[in-house]
């Protein structure tokens, strides 16, 4: 085969390459979204209800294939909320159709854009809303390239963990969508104490450990209540 050939053959895989991650990232398939909203200390009871009226746009308009969606507020920082949607068909077009329409919502009210992320789940989705006054835990873990498939594995080990664990109601895991070394993890516990005590647990310790030598970032766990 000639250089020439060899090229077009290469550009011909490009191409081909390029077009099926394309049609992945359009085709519906459940995924976990998780958008980070900061507004302004004065501004936050008016976001957090601009959240709610958003929530139930999405619910009315997509009928049947509405996700379900929770609307937190971080303890201790009222300010800063996060909006977490399970969905069972969703395509990376609908999704951007709808943070920019979570962005209009909110407008000015907020200190910074809003940080949306789109993940494929590793592990089972919920699809149930978690009764008040519960608390929630989301963490976004960052490593480098060459820990992802550790990553991974470390992730899918700890459900069963953790829904073993007292007071343990919910555990669902992602990867962000075109950041496969970028994960969310989203837990539901009826209380904080719960929690901790879990997290000091050797399954607990043990999720630390496994994201310890490839760590891209500080460990990020933050607390919600609905």
């Amino acid at each position: 085969m000639t250089a020439s050939f060899k090229s077009l053959g290469a550009t011909v895989l490009a191409v081909i390459a390029v077009g099926t991650l394309g049609a992945r990232a359009q085709a519906a398939s459940p995924r976990l979204m998780v958008y980070y909203v900061e507004a302004s200390p004065a501004k936050a009871a008016g976001v957090a209800t601009a959240l709610a009226t958003f929530a139930s746009r999405v619910r009315q308009e997509d009928g049947p294939d509405a996700p379900v969606i929770e609307v937190l507020r971080e303890n201790g920082r009222p300010n800063r909320m996060a909006v977490v949607e399970q969905w069972r068909n969703l395509t990376s077009a609908k999704a951007d159709r709808w943070t920019k329409a979570l962005q209009a919502a909110v407008g000015g009210d907020v200190q910074a854009v809003i940080d949306d992320r789109l993940n494929d789940p590793l592990t089972a989705l919920d699809f149930t809303t978690a009764p008040t006054g519960v608390f929630h835990v989301l963490m976004h873990i960052d490593v480098v390239p060459e820990g992802t498939a550790t990553a991974k594995q470390g992730l899918e080990a700890q459900r069963p963990l953790v829904m073993a664990a007292p007071g343990a109601l919910a555990f669902e895991a992602g990867t962000q969508v075109g950041r496969p070394n970028h994960f969310t993890v989203h837990e539901v516990w009826k209380s904080r104490a719960d929690y901790e005590a879990y997290a000091a647990s050797p399954g607990g310790q043990q999720l630390r450990r496994t994201f310890g030598q490839y760590k891209g970032a500080p460990f990020d766990d933050r607390f919600y209540g609905r």
